[in-house]
């Protein structure tokens, strides 16, 4: 057949550019390709036709083209192409395989990792594409930085370009392992995977063409070449499949229909047959399954003489259906081993079973069961394709599984890869592709994604037939659906079995990702519905096993506590009025006991299930005090109050009253004179070793007003701290910057701030500015924990400041917190001034402290005019210069790294705004400030300023730098915490999802995501900083800085 097909040409030894060059001339007029290029959304005309001589000329055009842009190579080095599914594909891979050069053909749906991953792999330099690619290229320039980008020329330039013949001679046997065109595995499991296509690859589909039929006379598909055949190819371009059918019309003159670049329809198809007359293709089985469902796509799928399907399972009943009409066959095929002959079907009823062609050499060895995997051995003449993409090895295990028509020798039927084979945590195994495909013959489900691995169950995750919704909940639809689940649950053993509490519905804005095939791309499905799995199981996993009855008394609630605490302490001695905390409960562990009686009160609602915190267990740290909460939540949805959140805003308004008033009460009323502050200076710093302290210490030494900086820490280690602190962020700590620091260990609650005489004389003489920044972070203790260092510090450092001589000015690093309920009655923005309504203080014992703090310090200025200026800071952001970093354990990372893990990302902050201002950006606004007030502070005793970033942004705004570098799904705010919420705690989980530790201030935050805050005034700040006056919004960029930060 080969011999008379091809006269005069050694068949299996071609190279495409020869080929080509041959058609133009042998065969100018015959058809390359038919495509749709006019007309609009009318597919019942606007077909053109391209020819051989087209292609030809097109070829050495765009060769020569490329030439005088990039040179041609002489090692075949890779550029890579992406563009629209038209014919430009074909003649930029062959007019690049003319100038030498390989071309790596990467899927447009990518992410950035995937693309770097595949430029790096590759050592590619240049990267064309059409125009229609503007905006992705756009931001992958971003990412890949050391890559050439350049615009090929558009379809019709191709076509109608001048030129001469680009020079082609080398030999297959010179090019045989050299790569044509670089595909890679549709990403399945992690990064893409290289496939270099080689010459002696791409000839294997030539010398096909010589197979001699079956014994009983059937040819094999693809082997037989006609060209009354038309190719119908519907294939993304970047693909195996649409490389094999262009080539099938090149090697042996099959012309090629190529779809248009839109979802097909039955109308579609049927306009497309009127015209362009395709007789043979492949489609994916979730398209013949939407086609099979309607007449007009039965008519549309019987005017093909062949229809192939392949890539995933097609379910029985539309398999009979439509080989009923057609000649309906299944075909397969791998990036690595290419299409193998499979023999057309000898009967109708075998549509789903493969034959393979005696000669090729595949062969199926036993695995688990009836299974089968296919091993492809070498054998002479080299039919099997898989032996260039690895030539050192005598056989290639597929991976894949078949099993054994049951009457007929030689017919194999898929069953999915060795890797969709569960391994449960106890060892047993299933294939799950059996229960998935019986599942989706039910009308209402579109996908079945069965998983488990490594779990101690299945679970079942449902994609509905949206189009087919009338349900009027998704119990409604699982209830409907559960006759067929246990249908296929009788085709696997017990253990591969799925429960009706562990199904999962999907979502209509998350669709089940595929590959191009049509197969699902289990990994990417499970990623994307991460939270709602950890969801389902955790369900399973928090159940303590005890069922409270529907009106419980104390006892029994008591029991179900003890079991609660019993499974995560392991000591046996916990009574009901132990410590918890103190006998060995940790935050982690909080978390899972709150989680197992929310569990245990869920079937009371899920308002009362909500009222369970880690913030409330806190305050009720024993069983008794446990039980008497959870009972109380039951009864009358915990009226008791234990959460400190609710505390009544009198008690609260009271305890800092009476905290203001016991530090305040023996400082006499009198004018203090303050001395001159021109001149050089002495400052005393707390806190220097932390995160903004740090970078203000660093801006203090390269003040050269400054004469000495004294730093008061509370640890022994601050001067090794500072040290390391200092390297990692790449800031000044020389020998001559250390001179200027001394470095003391201090007590902040303790008389004379825990400091020697000595050193506590000493600063009384020198010290002409304090700037307090040391405070305990903890949004878990309440108020009255933060009195015996903190808020009696603040009146040691008052105590300290009027006893000195130079009376310095004490400048307190306080937080917006201080005002983080104003509301509207209380005026339409937040002055910088101070204020004496505890109502407006954050309920947190953090926020309320650094209030009290302001109150104390105001009123000290009031009654003596000691100097003071109250700091409000807001986010502290990452800094924009140097090698340091925003901290990760801060809340805006953890959200960031958490919805990295999680693959969602809240689509806003709930109601706070993005005005971060960088740390050190910071740091030089509070040395300007503090500069500022030493010429004010004889006007203005007390001062307030508010440093947030004046030029305020919105989060949505900012997640395209998101998007960029990892992939997540954008949901609400409050979707995103309840997914969080939903997430097993484990040292792993809380590992990976940092955020799971702050679940209480998070879902604060969603609670409140209505609140419309009152805008932070700013004036004063500007007007007293340079710095504050010019500093940028936040921006996608400066994100990105930050992300970078965090490696993520």
């Amino acid at each position: 057949m080969c011999e008379s097909y091809h006269p005069g040409q050694d068949v299996g030894k071609r190279l495409l550019p020869h080929v080509v060059s041959f058609l133009g001339e042998a065969f100018p007029n015959d058809i390359f390709v038919i495509h749709h290029t006019d007309g609009g959304s009318d597919y019942s005309r606007g077909w053109s036709e391209i020819k051989f001589m087209q292609l030809a000329k097109a070829v050495d055009w765009t060769a020569w083209w490329l030439h005088n842009r990039i040179g041609s190579s002489d090692s075949c080095e890779t550029i890579a192409f992406i563009g629209c599914n038209d014919v430009r594909y074909s003649i930029f891979t062959l007019a690049a395989q003319k100038a030498g050069y390989a071309t790596l053909l990467p899927s447009p749906r990518n992410g950035l990792d995937a693309h770097k991953h595949l430029v790096k792999e590759t050592q590619c330099k240049h990267f064309f594409f059409g125009e229609e690619q503007r905006l992705r290229i756009n931001v992958l320039k971003d990412g890949l930085e050391h890559v050439q980008f350049c615009e090929i020329p558009s379809l019709n330039d191709m076509l109608h370009g001048e030129s001469k013949m680009y020079p082609f001679d080398k030999t297959f046997e010179q090019v045989s392992h050299e790569p044509v065109v670089i595909i890679h595995s549709s990403g399945t499991t992690g990064l893409p995977k290289l496939v270099p296509l080689s010459n002696g690859y791409l000839s294997v589909q030539d010398r096909q063409s010589c197979l001699p039929p079956s014994k009983d006379g059937r040819w094999a598909i693809y082997s037989h070449p006609d060209p009354s055949e038309r190719i119908f190819s519907m294939t993304p371009m970047f693909h195996l499949m649409a490389y094999w059918q262009f080539q099938e019309s090149i090697f042996h003159r099959v012309p090629v229909v190529l779809a248009p670049e839109v979802p097909l329809t039955a109308d579609i198809l049927n306009d497309i047959h009127l015209v362009a007359k395709p007789t043979l293709t492949s489609f994916p089985p979730s398209m013949l399954e939407d086609l099979s469902g309607t007449p007009e796509g039965i008519k549309a799928v019987s005017q093909f003489r062949t229809l192939m399907f392949g890539g995933a399972p097609l379910s029985t009943d539309v398999g009979q259906k439509i080989s009923q009409v057609t000649g309906l066959c299944t075909i397969y095929g791998t990036s690595e081993i290419g299409v193998p002959p499979i023999l057309k079907p000898q009967a109708r009823e075998d549509w789903n079973y493969l034959e393979f062609h005696s000669e090729y050499g595949i062969e199926f060895e036993p695995t688990d069961g009836d299974h089968y995997e296919a091993v492809i051995r070498r054998r002479p003449g080299n039919l099997a394709a898989v032996f260039y993409s690895f030539p050192d090895v005598e056989e290639y295990r597929t991976q894949d599984l078949f099993t054994k028509h049951p009457s007929r020798e030689g017919l194999w039927l898929y069953r999915g890869r060795n890797d969709d084979v569960i391994v449960l945590n106890n060892g047993e195994k299933f294939n799950p592709i059996l229960v998935e495909k019986c599942i989706e013959e039910h009308s209402a489900v579109n996908r079945a994604v069965v998983i488990g691995q490594g779990r101690f169950q299945s679970l079942l995750l449902l994609q509905p037939e949206w189009g087919n919704w009338h349900y009027l909940s998704t119990e409604e639809f699982v209830e409907d659906v559960w006759p067929v689940v246990e249908r296929a649950n009788s085709l696997v053993a017990n253990h591969g079995r799925v429960m009706k509490t562990h199904i999962v519905v999907g979502s209509r804005t998350t669709p089940f990702q595929t590959t191009p095939k049509g197969n699902i791309k289990r990994k990417n499905v499970e990623q994307d519905y991460f939270s709602e799995i950890e969801s389902a199981y955790s369900r399973i996993k928090y159940d303590i096993g005890v069922r409270l009855s529907e009106r419980p008394d104390y006892d029994e609630v008591e029991s179900m506590v003890f079991k609660a605490v019993s499974q995560l302490l392991t000591v046996s001695n916990v009574s009901a009025s132990s410590d918890l905390y103190s006998t060995g409960l940790d935050s982690l562990q909080n978390l899972q006991l709150v989680r197992r009686l929310q569990s245990a009160v869920r079937p009371f609602g899920r308002d009362k299930e909500s009222r369970i915190t880690p913030a409330a267990l806190y305050s009720v740290p024993t069983v008794a005090k446990i039980s008497t909460y959870v009972l109380d939540i039951i009864e009358n949805s915990g009226t008791n109050r234990v959460d400190p959140n609710d505390r009544d805003i009198k008690d609260i308004g009271t305890t800092i009253q009476d905290l203001v008033e016991k530090y305040i009460k023996d400082i006499p009323k009198r004018s203090l004179s303050l001395p001159d502050r021109l001149g050089r200076r002495t400052v005393l710093i707390t806190g220097s070793t932390g995160y903004l302290g740090s970078y203000v210490l660093h801006h203090l030494i390269q003040d050269v007003t400054i004469t000495h900086i004294y730093c008061l820490n509370r640890s022994g280690d601050a001067f090794s701290k500072a040290c390391q602190s200092f390297v990692e962020k790449s800031l000044d700590f020389s020998r001559s910057a250390q001179a200027k620091v001394t470095f003391w260990q201090s007590s902040f609650g303790e008389k004379q701030l825990g400091l020697s005489d000595e050193q506590y004389d000493t600063l009384r003489g020198a010290v002409d500015v304090v700037i307090h920044n040391a405070w305990k972070v903890d949004f878990n203790h309440q108020l009255e924990s933060f009195e015996d260092t903190h808020i009696r510090g603040i009146r040691n450092f008052v105590d300290f400041a009027i006893q000195s001589p130079k009376l310095p000015h004490l400048v307190f690093i306080s937080s917006q917190s201080t005002v983080g309920r104003w509301a509207d009655h209380h005026g339409p923005s937040i002055p910088e001034q101070p204020h004496a309504n505890p109502d407006v203080a954050a309920r947190t014992g953090y926020g309320l402290s650094k209030y009290t703090a302001e109150r104390i310090l105001h009123t000290v200025s009031e009654r003596t005019g000691l100097p003071t200026t109250i700091i409000r800071i807001g986010q502290i952001g990452g800094p924009l210069a140097g090698t340091g970093a925003w901290s990760v354990q801060d809340w805006v990372p953890t959200v960031i790294r958490t919805s990295k893990t999680m693959r969602q990302v809240p689509l806003s902050l709930s109601y706070i705004p993005i005005d971060w201002i960088p740390v050190d950006c910071l740091a030089r606004i509070v040395s300007e400030i503090v500069e500022t007030r030493l010429s004010s502070e004889l006007e203005i005793p007390c001062d307030v300023f508010h440093l947030v970033n004046p030029r305020k942004t919105s989060w949505r705004s900012l997640l395209p730098a998101i998007h960029r570098q990892f992939a997540a799904r954008a949901v609400s705010f409050e979707a995103w915490v309840e997914s969080l919420r939903s997430i097993e705690i484990t040292d792993d989980s809380v590992t990976e999802m940092p955020a799971l530790k702050l679940l209480d201030f998070l879902q604060n935050m969603a609670a409140q995501q209505d609140y419309k805050p009152p805008p932070l005034e700013t004036v004063r700040a500007q007007m007293a900083s340079r710095t504050m006056r010019e500093l940028p919004p936040v921006d996608e960029a400066l994100l990105e800085l930050y992300l970078r930060q965090w490696k993520l």
